[in-house]
């Protein structure tokens, strides 16, 4: 099989909160995609910490740290069939997981080539949301998932 290059258009982001009409009203929870999406980025970092130091190596090579990672995003708001729009959908379930004290899920599913998909799942933390609203043009919005834990093959949310 030749190689094919993965196109954003076939990688989505998802978060699971509870979707609620225009009055407010929680209609279904489920994992909904972010809007939109113009860009979504997958962030991995793994600290570097020293090695020890012994009389016989005075020089350690360094050791792995901490493994952490972080999702951003930007999407444009969309409104679907009196439901709230992709921005409040996502400001509400920022403000239900801080006022509960918890994490949020996420999933990010790759359409492949072959019409398969790939699904990865996480748990993170909605540190930052933030809405543009120019006078001529779509209002947007972007974001940041800190993750927590692992990135997992299989569903954390269960």
């Amino acid at each position: 099989m030749a190689e094919q290059s993965i196109l954003g258009k076939n990688e989505i982001l998802f978060i699971y909160a509870p979707l609620k009409n225009a009055a407010g009203t929680v209609v279904v929870a489920n994992y909904f995609p972010v809007g939109c999406l113009t860009t979504n980025d997958l962030s991995k970092t793994i600290e570097m910490q020293d090695g020890t130091i012994t009389k016989c190596n005075t020089s350690p090579d360094p050791i792995y740290g901490k493994k952490s990672y972080q999702i951003t995003f930007e999407a444009v708001n969309i409104e679907n069939e009196g439901t709230r729009a992709s921005y409040e959908a996502i400001s509400d379930a920022m403000d239900d997981a801080y006022e509960n004290k918890t994490p949020i899920f996420w999933k990010q599913e790759t359409t492949l080539a072959d019409d398969s998909k790939k699904t990865i799942y996480g748990k993170a933390f909605l540190t930052e949301l933030s809405k543009t609203a120019p006078v001529e043009g779509e209002v947007t919005f972007s974001g940041t998932l800190v993750g927590s834990g692992e990135i997992s093959a299989t569903d954390l949310n269960v």
